[in-house]
């Protein structure tokens, strides 16, 4: 099964820091048309006045996993989603629920699940928000595999 892992804050807000909001609906429209993406698995911080906006994305067709958030002095949020994200798509391998894997997050955290699993020739695509907003190691580690959402803006937004 081909799917794509969302580290959601991640791809929201460095968006937002170059100007635009990625429309969710046209995101998993084109993933699902462009990729043949079969399940679509985005992490989230938890915050209940958010709730509406997690029903519409479920209603799209996204299966969400939620981390409670955490809200730090500053009053910033953080979703903490990466041990998550490297969590369930290893799980995911190992019980032989994985043909190829995908992954939207401009974050150098993930460069050694990248890493892993173009070793194991199964990584498909990163998405990524930006160059600018986004880990050279990662880029770096996708190699030729990396789609830059911002280049997609007209379609996206």
């Amino acid at each position: 099964m081909k799917v794509l892992y969302i580290d959601s804050q991640n791809i929201h807000k460095a968006l937002l820091e170059i100007g635009w909001k990625i429309d969710w609906k046209k995101f998993f429209d084109y993933s699902k048309e462009k990729y043949n993406i079969d399940e679509i698995k985005m992490f989230v911080g938890y915050l209940q006045k958010f709730e509406h906006f997690y029903k519409k994305l479920e209603a799209i067709g996204y299966k969400l996993i939620f981390k409670k958030a955490s809200i730090l002095p500053n009053g910033e949020v953080k979703g903490n989603v990466d041990i998550d994200i490297c969590i369930e798509s290893m799980k995911d391998f190992y019980e032989n629920k994985l043909s190829q894997m995908y992954l939207a997050s401009g974050d150098g955290d993930f460069n050694s699940l990248v890493d892993f699993f173009r070793e194991k020739t199964i990584f498909g695509k990163v998405f990524i928000p930006n160059a600018k907003k986004s880990s050279k190691i990662l880029r770096k580690s996708a190699g030729p595999h990396v789609i830059v959402l911002d280049s997609l803006r007209f379609f996206l937004e």
